[in-house]
């Protein structure tokens, strides 16, 4: 894989953590590391984000007021919840991602028509 490859693969990433993040704590409040966890259960480990790249997520997240973080799960860990001003923005990136993959499908279909040719 190319360093460019790397880095596109990395900026996709990092933009979709904020949106699979609102989408874990809709389902369920978390802390930091059962966020990790679970997006490394769900990629089958192709995807193990570092605990400190989850952290600065939900500061910033919390910041902007998309995520609320209270002392209380074990040993006082911060366990967030989503607020309903992060359901709407997890709702409106939901819909967002829908468009772009059914055109990017689109698309995909295409490029690989004139690959076969």
């Amino acid at each position: 894989m190319s360093c460019e490859d790397l880095m596109l693969k990395r900026q996709l990433r990092k933009g979709f953590l904020k949106i699979a993040i609102l989408k874990m704590l809709k389902e369920r409040p978390m802390c930091a590391y059962e966020i990790m966890k679970t997006i490394e259960e769900k990629t089958g480990g192709l995807w193990v984000p570092s605990y400190s790249t989850i952290h600065s997520h939900l500061i910033q997240m919390s910041m902007l007021g998309y995520i609320k973080g209270e002392r209380g799960g074990e040993r006082g860990k911060i366990v967030y919840r989503i607020t309903p001003k992060g359901e709407e923005v997890l709702k409106r990136a939901i819909k967002v991602i829908k468009e772009f993959v059914e055109n990017l499908s689109v698309f995909v279909e295409e490029l690989f028509k004139e690959v076969k040719e």
